[in-house]
């Protein structure tokens, strides 16, 4: 773990690791925003505030670490605050942190100056005191505007209990955006991020399957909706087909946040979590049953919009065996909305759809599409997001446990939840088996794999860096994904790119052939994070950020240009953007 001081009025302030200090300013914009000092003020410095000492003083932050300081025993946490503020915002030199440190610790103190100062929505105050006013005068208007341009989209694009991905182009709810989404709610409504995820699980079909898409409402702008599907598993009307399994890990993280707000918003957390809980373990539980056609672990697409990045280069080859000779006609919609140029093609689409009508025809049973499907790949994003998933089930699973007489758990319920964790671990195992069977020696970073031909793909795209999200590597293979980025980063203005740079087949504005995506760089990132390639990590992070304030919140975005690409005011990056970024 990196360590690092911060010299504050001329005297060291403890030595805080990253994690400390950014657990610290989280806590404190938890109280500010929604604590004890919601709506109140703040003592003048000289005195402790009482409720802010609940969150300050009983933890291994910085006021704990204050030994000797500049400012006397008696110096209160907003003085403290204060301090740091001015530190972080107009010196350059922020002793002892390294430049990754020092952003994330910057983008936590405007989060504590935004709860701090007037909040619109809330019409709270925290006013005359030296905190609020230092605060004021070191508050970007930028800052500010950028957050509620984020707020605005999330906001146009509600539907009242679920999120759609822009207006027009994609109308209804979908499984992975959706999980993604309510990162964004979650960091100024908890209560509406849950209600993404619960909304998205009256899609949820008897076997588990949680759906690509659920059709809450019908809307005749979007092909190929509820009418084409003909799915007759539930109500609402949904796809025939999933997608990445994400939601465990984005439930886990809205159930972290609420860990640091007072106890009723962490006990209707926890509520939330046991609710979501084993409706989320019988999704998983489906990709294994329905989808482990080899019971190696190694779970299977039946359909390239499974895998989330549907035209990527990484399903050339499996495509040119389906066959598109019974295809009935059909008209695109997605064209009316989006440059072509930055789409499927037309010969893709029509493979597309013909794997969708032969499903159709066999009335979406599993076990006869495992069979009908001339497209069976197991693809390395699914895979690394279900072993994390898998990984934060199991966290959420521990965490209800050991809080099980908060939630009055019957024994029974306790036993369900053991019994869970102990299927947890075996699936955690299983999955692990499963990516180390996706390593391509001959690239040095995962691929795909063919299971109808019984071959890895030798295509090389981003989605072979989520296994770093999964924190599955070893730190050899760790270190070969992380020089395989570095390389990718310095072909492009902006990382990370879909696919190769250096290939012949790169296309920069086409959907999954070489743009990026902001959510994709999240998981990346996060990934380097844990194997503290923190440089690195922050590049990404730098880039990411800059596309968002140059071109705006954009599906997508070409790697060369910084263009915005897709669809606008797009609810996944305006979330992420939330989530991890709020200081643009």
């Amino acid at each position: 773990m990196l360590d690092a001081a911060a010299r504050v009025g001329g005297s060291w302030v403890g030595a805080l690791s990253r994690r400390r200090v950014i657990s610290c300013i989280e806590r404190v914009e938890v109280c500010l925003r929604g604590g004890c000092c919601a709506g109140k003020r703040l003592r003048q410095s000289g005195t402790r505030h009482t409720g802010c000492e609940s969150v300050l003083a009983r933890c291994p932050l910085i006021v704990p670490a204050m030994n000797g300081n500049a400012f006397g025993e008696e110096t209160s946490d907003t003085m403290l605050l204060m301090e740091l503020t001015k530190l972080n915002t107009t010196r350059s030199d922020y002793l002892g942190l390294p430049d990754d440190v020092k952003s994330r610790t910057v983008e936590g103190f405007h989060g504590v100056s935004d709860a701090a100062t007037t909040d619109e929505e809330e019409d709270r105050h925290i006013v005359d005191n030296s905190f609020s006013v230092a605060v004021g005068q070191y508050m970007s208007k930028q800052y500010r505007k950028t957050i509620v341009s984020a707020r605005d989209v999330l906001r146009k694009n509600d539907r009242g209990g679920y999120t759609v991905p822009t207006d027009g182009l994609y109308p209804f709810q979908w499984n992975w955006d959706a999980s993604f989404t309510a990162l964004g709610w979650s960091t100024w409504k908890p209560e509406r991020a849950w209600a993404e995820l619960h909304m998205l699980f009256k899609g949820q079909w008897d076997d588990g399957m949680i759906p690509s898409i659920v059709f809450h409402q019908y809307d005749d702008r979007y092909f190929p909706g509820p009418d084409t599907w003909q799915s007759p598993k539930v109500d609402p009307p949904t796809t025939g087909i999933t997608q990445p399994p994400v939601v465990a890990s984005c439930a886990r993280y809205i159930l972290q946040v609420s860990q640091h707000g007072d106890e009723d918003v962490h006990l209707r957390g926890l509520r939330n979590a046991y609710t979501l809980f084993h409706p989320i373990l019988r999704y998983h539980r489906w990709f294994y049953k329905a989808r482990d056609h080899k019971k190696m672990g190694r779970v299977s697409i039946h359909h390239p919009w499974e895998s989330g990045m549907d035209n990527s280069p990484s399903w050339d080859e499996a495509l040119e065996h389906v066959s598109t000779d019974n295809l009935p006609n059909y008209q695109r919609k997605d064209l009316m909305h989006v440059d072509a140029d930055e789409r499927p093609t037309q010969t893709q689409y029509d493979r597309f759809m013909s794997l969708v009508f032969s499903f159709r025809d066999v009335n979406y049973d599993y076990a006869q599409c495992a069979q009908v499907s001339q497209f069976q790949v197991a693809d390395t994003c699914v895979n690394a997001l279900l072993l994390k998933a898998n990984k934060d089930l199991a966290w959420i699973c521990a965490k209800l446990i050991s809080h099980h007489k908060r939630l009055s758990l019957s024994l029974e319920e306790l036993e369900a939840l053991k019994s869970a964790q102990r299927e947890l671990r075996e699936l955690i195992d299983l999955s692990s088996r499963g990516m180390d069977s996706l390593w391509n020696d001959e690239l040095g970073m995962y691929s795909c794999y063919d299971e109808r031909m019984d071959k890895l793909i030798n295509v090389p795209t981003s989605s072979a860096f989520l296994a770093l999200y999964a924190r599955h590597p070893d730190r050899v293979r760790a270190r070969q994904l992380a020089d395989k980025l570095a390389h990718w980063l310095d072909q492009v203005k902006y990382g990370v790119p879909s696919y190769d740079p250096e290939s012949p087949m790169f296309d920069s504005v086409r959907y999954w052939r070489g743009p990026v995506w902001l959510v994709v760089n999240w998981m990346i990132a996060e990934g380097l994070e844990a194997y503290e390639f923190f440089e690195l990590a922050e590049r990404v992070r730098r880039d990411s950020r800059a596309l968002i304030k140059e071109a705006g919140s954009y599906e997508y975005f070409d790697p060369m240009t910084g263009e915005g690409c897709g669809g606008n005011c797009f609810s996944w990056t305006s979330a992420i953007q939330l989530f991890w970024f709020p200081d643009l």
